[in-house]
């Protein structure tokens, strides 16, 4: 994800960034538990930023094991 900053800007949110890093990285690789954990935590610090609420929703369903047991990485969207 690009989310243009101005250096100051990115110096102030550093934690913030460090950890959607990290839910976006558990994410990617499948392990939605902790992905889930940290987007929730984020989404409640953050709920401005929509793009946190947006994963929160995208992990839900594949808490589901059968669900993790076919993921390739990719998100299917179905809404626009």
């Amino acid at each position: 994800m690009y989310l243009p900053l101005r250096p100051e800007e990115a110096e102030q949110r550093r934690e913030e960034l460090s950890a959607w890093e990290e839910a976006r990285e558990k994410y990617v690789a499948g392990d939605f538990a902790a992905a889930d954990a940290l987007l929730g935590s984020l989404c409640e610090t953050f709920p401005e930023t929509k793009l946190y609420a947006v994963f929160a929703d995208r992990v839900t369903p594949l808490l589901n094991e059968a669900s993790a047991l076919a993921w390739n990485g990719i998100w299917g969207g179905t809404q626009k």
